[in-house]
């Protein structure tokens, strides 16, 4: 792969991922469409943008012999001490190109992505598993009212440049501090293959 620093590409996703301080890799612009237990590139929050190959879902750390977590809802993470740390010192990024939601009813998938076709970033958390294993699970928000009935709930998006900073920096670990980024709404699209896009 040519010199990084003079990498040049019309792809904006590409352009934003090197703007971020995200080393470009081709596996990092795929769709976000895969299965529990499938691997996927997120980037851990530590002092370096490193990115990290880990399967999705987690081992419940609330309960020994919960379910796997795959998706986590932000609001509840607070009232549980073992989520609240993961979140203050465990989180991760996952740049997608869009984010894939498989509906278990046979219904057509739903699909979120950027209006602009820019990186969508997920936020989420990482922990280890008593073998050593490492997985993350997305944290979710409410979508709004109008699309409740397409999709209870979404991704948290994180798609500010400072925002993105902050949520892979160590310094960041307050729940006020975390919670203002979480809170930030932005317009990623949600549609269907047989319904008209719809600004989310």
């Amino acid at each position: 792969m040519g010199d990084l620093l003079n990498y040049e590409s019309d792809r904006t996703a590409i352009v934003e991922l090197l703007e971020h301080g995200i080393h470009f890799s081709q596996h990092l612009l795929k769709d976000f469409n895969i299965r529990q237990g499938e691997s996927f590139p997120v980037i851990v929050q530590s002092k370096e943008s490193l990115i990290h190959m880990m399967k999705w879902g987690i081992e419940n750390p609330i309960m020994d012999r919960g379910p796997e977590l795959t998706y986590i809802y932000g609001p509840t993470i607070e009232k549980q001490e073992s989520l609240k740390k993961l979140i203050q010192h465990q989180r991760v990024l996952i740049p997608v190109n869009k984010f894939v939601h498989h509906r278990l009813d046979q219904e057509n998938d739903i699909v979120i992505r950027h209006p602009e076709h820019k990186v969508l970033w997920l936020a989420g958390i990482w922990y280890e598993n008593k073998l050593g294993q490492k997985g993350f699970a997305l944290i979710t928000q409410n979508s709004i009212e109008s699309k409740r009935n397409q999709i209870r709930r979404v991704p948290v998006f994180v798609m500010h440049k400072t925002f993105i900073r902050q949520w892979l920096s160590k310094g960041f670990t307050t729940m006020t501090e975390l919670d203002m980024i979480m809170s930030v709404k932005t317009q990623p699209t949600v549609g269907t293959e047989y319904v008209d896009l719809v600004e989310f």
